[in-house]
């Protein structure tokens, strides 16, 4: 899933100092009289109190998606760390969602098969500035059921991709029946009040896969297709599709079976089988101009463009791409006559050409779901338990000015199944508080 995003340069952050405090000197209270002495001063100064430990700096919320239940944790901008903050039941959410400004939390809601049948549903939520709970702003309603007249026993469905913009939330539905999947693709406009427009929907045909994309910045929608290849679509402003670009060639190769991971900036990124081999490829632009084959394999992967940076290349190697990509990816390693499969996630910056310069590899294990801070400072990564630790864990990295990922908190029990982030809003001047 999925799953935010513009760009700003690295920096580098320092944590914020701590004020020293002045230690008094004791006076043992005198023996005669059972009086306390005149602690004598001394000319020009100014006796001085403990100062109060600085609160913590918010960078906003986490919010962990956990069955029927959303966790949030407060973020500390200077470490990273989280702390639990909020616990409410949502009922039966099957994904969210954050927008790139962090304003509002998506979440997507619908029967699974079988009665009741209520109408699929998706939920803008804000957070509660103080502690972050998630309080419902809008729903609107949409019916991407195939087939809502078929038997109840030969039909299952569910929501299984959200994304969002500053202006619009984009989903899709599969319904299942007992022959075959069918793809509904979903899109409501969103105002700045967080206010959620009419459905507009998308069916696609039975032997469509239902791997999809979307750039946030450009309103872009990238899928793959019947043929094995790719398309790529412009949202307009009511929802409506058109179709801009289609390929199947990752360079000068044909593909098959060819699947979006993830497009930012401009670029598309997906897997493909490429000479008998899976990896993934890019692409530039609604066009989908091939671009490289990066010789990897993957099936998942996330990227953030923290606001302000600029889209250009640069020749300069200390000047560092803002756009961080993550990449889930793995390899074997044999043991006598067995192969053991080793998991990565994968750091890379991307250039203003596409390009992906590999900044850090770290081992966390199978992971699920990932999500950037909007900041570009800190990835989050639910990694699954197994059958000897069941709990999934969640997993904070902080990411400093040179890539390098390190590992500043493990909660061992805090996995979940989609993540979204909301920021500290600021106030224009002159608003009431």
């Amino acid at each position: 899933m999925g799953n935010t995003r513009k760009n700003r340069s690295h920096q580098s952050w320092q944590r914020p100092s701590i004020a020293s405090l002045s230690l008094l000197s004791c006076v043992l209270l005198g023996a005669c009289g059972g009086s306390s002495p005149t602690v004598p001063s001394t000319p020009g100064t100014i006796p001085t109190t403990p100062a109060p430990t600085p609160q913590p700096v918010s960078a906003g919320f986490l919010h962990v998606l956990r069955e029927s239940s959303v966790v949030t944790y407060a973020i500390d901008a200077a470490t990273g760390r989280l702390r639990p903050s909020a616990s409410q039941d949502v009922g039966d959410a099957h994904t969210l969602a954050g927008e790139p400004q962090g304003r509002y939390v998506f979440a997507a809601f619908g029967p699974r098969g079988g009665p009741p049948y209520w109408d699929p549903s998706i939920v803008a939520y804000a957070p509660d500035p103080a502690g972050g709970s998630l309080t419902k702003v809008s729903e609107a309603s949409s019916d991407p059921i195939w087939c809502r007249c078929c038997a109840s026993w030969g039909r299952s469905g569910g929501w299984y991709w959200l994304s969002a913009s500053s202006s619009r939330v984009y989903a899709m539905w599969l319904t299942g029946t007992y022959h075959d999947d069918y793809h509904t693709f979903v899109t409501h406009a969103v105002g700045n009040d967080g206010r959620l427009g009419a459905a507009y929907l998308r069916e696609f045909s039975e032997w469509d896969p239902g791997m999809v994309a979307v750039d946030v910045d450009s309103d872009v929608f990238y899928k793959g297709t019947e043929t094995g290849g790719l398309t790529a679509h412009f949202v307009g402003p009511d929802g409506q599709l058109t179709q801009m670009g289609a390929s199947n060639l990752c360079l000068a190769e044909a593909v098959y079976d060819a699947g979006p991971l993830l497009a930012v900036r401009g670029f598309l990124f997906a897997r493909a089988y490429a000479r008998h081999d899976e990896t993934v490829c890019s692409w530039e632009g609604p066009r989908l101009a091939p671009r490289a084959d990066l010789g990897l394999q993957s099936d998942y992967a996330v990227a953030v463009s923290p606001p302000g940076a600029s889209s250009a290349s640069s020749s300069s190697a200390a000047v560092r791409p803002a756009t961080l990509v993550a990449l889930r990816t793995s390899y074997s390693v044999k043991h006598g006559e067995y192969y053991q499969t080793k998991y990565e996630v994968r750091l890379f910056a991307m250039s203003g050409d596409g390009g992906l310069e590999l900044l850090d590899t770290v081992e966390p294990g199978y992971v699920k779901t990932m999500l950037f801070h909007s900041s570009g400072r800190f990835l989050y990564v639910c990694h699954a338990g197994t059958w000897i630790a069941p709990p999934d864990s969640l997993m904070v990295y902080s990411i400093d000015a040179q890539g390098h990922l390190e590992v500043v908190q493990t909660l061992e029990d805090g996995g979940g199944t989609a993540m979204a982030v909301t920021l500290p809003q600021v106030r224009p001047q002159g608003q009431a508080r």
